[in-house]
């Protein structure tokens, strides 16, 4: 009888093992003191999940030197974007390893960007770092660019909730009750934070006041800086810049909005009507209306009514509220044939709203509310 071969088959890798998944590097320098990323540097990188920092640093090294052959020979350090070197997952005495921090962070791969720089500028720049911390009380930061070194065309990388704006966004880091939720928090939106310029370790939590600050100067003022440049070259034009830097408060009134509430008196001066020949039975119709338009608009100033007057502006000329230079062409009332509609009707391109002519104030009310209530935005039904 002959023994039996047991055949053995070939360990082949896992899937695992093969998966590649694609992270970002860049390149720091000491600048002025403090580490800095080094713009058009940045270069995608393929990495296993499981990579620890060290095979992270060679393969950023390397890919670093394929595309750049003046690079420094090193030796180099993998680091965070906050210029703080990688050993272990950011808060913890976890090992680093790309997949960990992954779940830390909270991003996608792709969306990961980790950097590397010369031993020598990271120890010159952490010995500086030593040393004014022994002579101040006050906090320093490794890395903090200023929002003005950022270019004004980058896009805004903070994941925002569906209608919510960037500046809504920032509520989540002034809110912090602790240093910890304060530090996650500025970890999970790294990549916002460098953009904006104020990504930096904290180890307070009175910090967040500042990076705030720094977070809406780069969104209001920064990220806006070629559009604000186009507007004041625009302004330059017959000196009207120098007059508006000259006498700002009486140029005021004209550029900036007034968050002033409408008045019914305010509605009804500003809608002229368009009258029918004098001692005809439309004219006569047609004034009833005008009555019945004043009523309503008292209702919509005193909340007896479905409808806002603000509400009713937008209905008629697509804005709500009268602009600080004034409206044109100025707002006009124009009137409807029974025939032609019971509801009202505009045209917000000429700033005509068109009135129902209507028996009793309880139609004209009633129709007036529906009408406005079931267009979408601004318009006619």
């Amino acid at each position: 009888m002959r023994d039996k071969q047991v055949l053995r088959k070939k360990k082949t890798p896992s899937k695992d093992n093969l998966k590649v998944v694609k992270i970002s590097v860049g390149l720091m320098r000491l600048k002025d003191g403090v580490l800095k990323t080094v713009r058009g540097t940045v270069l995608p990188l393929l990495m296993r999940p499981e990579s620890d920092a060290d095979e992270l640093q060679r393969a950023a090294e390397q890919k670093m030197k394929t595309f750049d052959r003046n690079l420094h020979g090193g030796p180099y350090v993998l680091l965070y974007p906050d210029g703080t070197k990688i050993t272990t997952i950011p808060g913890t005495e976890v090992p680093f390893t790309l997949n960990e921090y992954k779940e830390v962070v909270g991003k996608a791969y792709q969306r990961i960007t980790l950097y590397i720089c010369t031993a020598e500028d990271f120890f010159t720049s952490s010995q500086e770092t030593s040393s004014e911390s022994n002579s101040s009380d006050s906090e320093v930061i490794i890395m903090s660019p200023t929002s003005a070194e950022f270019n004004a065309d980058y896009t805004l990388v903070w994941e925002l909730a569906d209608g919510e704006s960037g500046t809504d966004s920032a509520a989540p880091i002034q809110n912090s009750p602790s240093v910890e939720i304060l530090q996650d928090l500025m970890i999970r939106n790294s990549a916002m934070l460098q953009t904006a310029g104020c990504f930096r370790h904290v180890r307070s939590c009175e910090e967040k006041k500042m990076i705030v600050e720094d977070y809406l100067k780069w969104y209001i003022i920064h990220r806006n800086n070629t559009a604000i440049e186009r507007f004041k070259a625009g302004l330059e034009s017959l000196q009207f810049l120098t007059a508006l830097q000259q006498h700002p408060t009486v140029l005021t009134p004209a550029l900036c909005h007034a968050d002033v509430k409408l008045s019914a008196a305010e509605m009804e001066n500003l809608f002229q009507p368009e009258f029918s020949q004098q001692g005809s039975n439309r004219r006569a119709q047609e004034e009833k209306a005008m009555s019945y338009w004043a009523d309503y608009l008292l209702d919509c100033e005193e909340n007896d009514s479905s409808v806002t007057l603000e509400e009713v502006l937008m209905f008629a000329t697509g804005v709500p509220c009268v602009p600080p230079a004034g409206m044109s062409p100025l707002p006009r009332l124009q009137f409807l044939c029974s025939t032609t509609s019971t509801f009202p009707m505009a045209n917000t391109c000429a700033n005509i709203l068109k009135l129902p002519l209507l028996d009793t104030y309880g139609a004209f009310k009633a129709n007036m509310n529906f009408g406005i209530n079931n267009s979408p935005g601004f318009g006619c039904l």
